[in-house]
């Protein structure tokens, strides 16, 4: 009995002191709080969502208190002044220690005056470099303008240094690390002060130094707002009225075990009201009054809910508290799929799932296990290596898998990291659900081909490209639930509905009231909807394409489209910092206009976020608000093709061709195919024509006329370019004319010229005449034919001048050279005295002799017209006629005064 007296009156005087050690600090999270609200906009709107998120799930989940335990890693920053670790400002690290126990204390209901939050807050083992560390970060803050003096800024006034430059110096990943900034001191003389969670860059709790202990209430209280609970008081005007407490979830605290009261109101009794246990209140951590030594379950209940719900929830996936091991390796995301797939093939649905692994471990991995299995099929191993040193990823294809169309699982689980056991679990597995869905494949044909230039030619040539595009509509018309609304609790949401449309019934566009196409002008709104979308490494052209109108007012209600990473998670009442798609602001457009940014980069293999985001201010505007329809993600695949042609070339050009029908078929990497028949035609004939005006068979010396179509440049192969021209020769003859590089040419005319027979020679013996052998004769007298005198000899009867005309079998023929008989007969010429004439015929050298009583005195000689060419003395030597033409003469030689005559022949 007395043992169990000394321990209740030890358990007292415990529960005594911790509760009274600064009992008179003041609280900063209000002074801070009304700063935002009234200079922030997106911090109101997000502190007002953030409020709903919590409501909402603690209505939705009242009946689950799970007895999960909720690790919260924590890192304090120290912001000293130059001293040595331990003194002055900068804190030992037993004193930090000593107060993040005190926290986890006052959580845990240590003291069994409270409740168990079932939270523990741990100072970081392991930091965003995936390093060893004791979660203690310091830094000299001496440099920083203000800060040794006054300490930190708390709401912007001159006082201090800028918060924002202290905080630069140290922070760590607020989504990631619950971040704690320990400095000399706050302007204002508060004691700490944090801000209620909303994911910005400056969230978290600050300190100053002389209240950073194990027996200072001040850092589970300044916790506790860091996970959205209010002071007991909050509502009361600055202790100027009751707080409003017609709802305990939408006014007050938001609490109701914890019974609404002024700041200054800590007496035995509630002047507020009588409802509820009073010491629930004035002794809450969360007061002001003297002693505080608890928490209330409804405290708890909403603090836990504030770890479950954005901003804090990515806290709890941290692994922050997990001690860096040497051999950890981690999948961090299943890349691909994603929870809505499209199919990225052609010839089959064997797609490549795609994860993320990340060393966690001191030692280099290079071996690794990954198992995967798909739906109800055995699980798969697939034996990674490579060289990750500490903290580095990598993503990782396997090998394909029949994905079926609708719903299929996948789940992914790592092991063996370099053969060793794993020594860390915690992040070797992930799973998912996922919807394979069949999505719009078009083949984007490129062909050009050049005909042959001319006739015969083999020049031409053809090239042949395609792409498939893969294309995803959302014209909400039908199913549309893979698109996720983040309204909140704003004035104006988006919503599909048929007030409006560019095209079928429905749209999604802005309405205040869940049915027109209309919004609140004097309420402010940010709101959002979004999807994920996976971009295979193949994926080019990545282009996003809308029909949208908004009017508004201009640079303050608009919307924005952005591809985001899919760890954002827009929330209602915050646009977010995000790199905008196409226009920075889309209004000003009443009627619906069509919306294409193109060639968007640097996100294929990777899967994005489409958000859009509206937002409003509270000044007039233009209606209509947003309305958006039609919306289209496409890319294409720009990868290599084969090509198989039907003249058996591979390549994706071919040349050479001759005039012809052709084919081609090409398929690409993912099994798309597509084929293409074309004709390489000759151009156009050009007529060219040319005649013969006679006989094209013509004897030599004779001509024929030949004569060319039309009119042109053309151009004879004789070299002449008239119309017409006379063929005298034999030979082809035809024109041609030059069209660009080509030559064309007209029918061909053969052209035969035949010989005449060679001049015929007349002799003659007594009165017959005689000529050359031929194959035809006519003989003329005084240039007269003869009828019936067509043999070769023909018998003169008279003096005077005979011709004779020869023809050979091609009726080409040929004039004798008038022959003049003088008509002198046989008889005649036999009682002449004995004259010799030697050699006759001859070349025009000849001699004459007579018998030895005769003498010849005189020469005369005369052509076959009778005229006389050669007269002369004779003396005994021969006579040179060779200057003569060939033909045949008369001799006139006068012996012993009497004249002889012979004929002579010069050939």
């Amino acid at each position: 009995m007395k043992h169990n007296t000394l321990l209740l009156i030890f358990h007292l005087l415990f529960n005594s002191l911790f509760a009274q050690v600064d009992s008179t600090s003041t609280c900063g999270t209000d002074a801070l709080h009304n700063f935002l609200m009234e200079t922030n906009e997106e911090y109101r709107l997000q502190l007002f969502e953030n409020n709903e998120n919590i409501k909402n799930y603690n209505l939705n989940n009242a009946h689950d208190r799970s007895n999960q335990t909720y690790v919260i890693p924590v890192v304090v920053h120290v912001i000293h002044l130059g001293e040595a670790v331990g003194t002055g400002n900068n804190i030992s690290d037993a004193q930090i220690l000593g107060a993040i126990q005190g926290l986890n204390n006052r959580f845990s209901n240590s003291n069994e005056m409270s409740v168990d939050f079932n939270m523990e807050f741990c100072l970081a083992v392991r930091d965003p470099n995936n390093q060893p560390t004791n979660g203690i970060n310091r830094v000299n803050g001496s440099a920083i303008t203000g800060y040794a003096s006054n300490g930190i800024n708390i709401s912007g006034n001159a006082c201090g240094a800028n918060e924002t430059a202290v905080k630069d110096l140290s922070r760590w990943p607020v989504n990631q690390y619950y971040n704690i900034w320990v400095v000399n001191k706050i302007c204002g003389n508060y004691a700490g002060y944090a801000y209620y969670p909303w994911g910005g860059a400056n969230d978290g709790t600050v300190m100053a130094r002389s209240y950073m202990t194990n027996g200072s209430i001040t850092l589970a209280h300044e916790l506790a707002h860091g996970f959205h609970i209010y002071h007991t008081f909050h509502g009361d005007g600055t202790n100027a009225n009751c707080p409003a407490n017609t709802s305990c979830i939408d006014l007050g605290d938001r609490v109701c075990d914890t019974p609404p009261h002024k700041q200054n109101d800590c007496g035995g009794s509630n002047p507020c009201g009588t409802e509820g246990v009073w010491d629930d209140s004035r002794r809450n951590y969360m007061s002001y009054c003297g002693t505080r030594n608890r928490f209330t379950e409804g405290q708890m209940q909403r603090a836990r809910a504030a770890a479950v719900v954005s901003p804090r929830l990515n806290l709890l996936n941290s692994l922050g508290c997990v001690p860096v091991t040497m051999f950890d390796a981690g999948v961090t995301e299943i890349v691909n799929p994603i929870p809505q797939l499209y199919k990225t093939h052609c010839d089959s649905s064997f797609e490549t799932p795609k994860v993320s692994i990340r060393n966690f471990g001191t030692e280099v991995l290079n071996q690794l296990n990954i198992y995967y299995k798909l739906n109800n099929l055995s699980e798969q191993i697939f034996q990674w290596s490579g060289n990750l040193s500490n903290n580095q990823s990598a993503q990782v294809e396997l090998p394909s898998l029949p994905y079926q169309t609708g719903i299929n699982s996948l789940t992914i689980r790592l092991g063996e990291p370099n053969g060793n056991p794993d020594q860390f679990s915690g992040n070797n597995e992930l799973s998912m659900e996922f919807n394979y869905l069949e999505t719009e494949k078009t083949n984007l044909e490129d062909f050009s081909s050049n005909n042959v230039s001319c006739f015969g030619a083999q020049d031409g040539s053809a090239t042949y490209s395609f792409q498939t595009e893969y294309t995803i509509t959302e014209d909400f018309e039908t199913d549309f639930s893979d698109w996720t609304f983040v309204n909140g609790a704003q004035t104006n949401n988006w919503i599909v509905g048929t007030a409006t449309a560019n095209g079928g019934q429905h749209s999604v566009y802005i309405s205040d009231n869940g049915q027109d196409h209309q919004y609140n002008i004097s309420q402010s709104s940010i709101v959002h909807f979004y999807k994920d979308f996976y971009f295979p490494e193949w994926a080019s052209n990545i282009t996003v394409k809308i029909d949208w109108k908004n009017m508004g007012e201009d640079n303050n209600d608009y919307f924005r489209l952005a591809f985001a990473e899919t760890s954002f998670i827009p929330s209602a009442g915050n646009m977010g910092n995000l790199v905008p798609l196409g226009l920075n602001q889309y209004f000003g457009q009443s009627a619906f206009s069509t919306q294409t940014v193109s060639n968007i980069q640097n996100i294929a293999g990777e899967k994005r976020r489409l958000v859009v985001s509206w937002r409003n201010n509270s000044l007039n505007g233009t209606q209509p608000p947003t309305a958006i329809d039609n919306i289209t993600v496409s890319y294409r695949f720009n990868g290599a093709n084969t090509y198989q042609w039907s003249n058996g070339s591979s390549n994706q050009n071919i040349q050479n061709l001759s005039a012809g029908i052709f084919e081609v078929e090409a398929t690409n990497l993912i099994g798309c195919n597509t084929s293409h028949t074309f004709e390489i035609s000759e151009p156009d004939s050009v007529i060219l024509k040319i005649e013969a005006l006679g006989k094209t068979t013509i004897c030599e010396g004779d001509s024929v006329l030949l004569s060319s179509s039309g009119t042109g440049d053309f151009l004879w192969n004789t070299g002449k370019s008239t119309q017409q021209i006379i063929a005298t020769q034999s030979g082809d003859y035809f024109i041609s004319v030059e069209v660009g590089n080509c030559t064309y040419q007209s029918n061909i005319i053969q052209i035969n010229v035949i010989p005449n027979p060679e001049i015929p020679l007349i002799t003659e013996e007594g009165n017959v005449l005689r000529t050359d052998s031929a194959d035809f004769y006519q003989w003329y007298f005084n240039n007269e034919l003869i009828e019936g005198a067509t043999n070769q000899t023909f018998e003169a009867a008279l003096q005077g001048i005979y011709s004779v005309l020869v023809k050979n079998e091609s009726d080409c023929e040929s004039f004798s050279e008038p022959y003049q008989y003088l008509g002198l007969s046989a008889s005649q010429l036999a009682k002449d005295k004995y004259l010799l004439l030697f050699p006759n015929p001859s070349d025009g050298s000849f001699y004459l002799k007579t018998d030895d009583k005769s003498n010849i005195a005189l020469v005369k000689i005369y052509n076959a017209l009778g005229a006389k060419v050669y007269e002369k003395e004779y003396v005994d030597a021969s006579i040179h006629l060779s200057h003569l033409a060939k033909g045949v003469y008369t001799l006139e030689a006068w012996v012993d005064q009497k004249p002889v005559y012979r004929r002579l022949i010069f050939r």
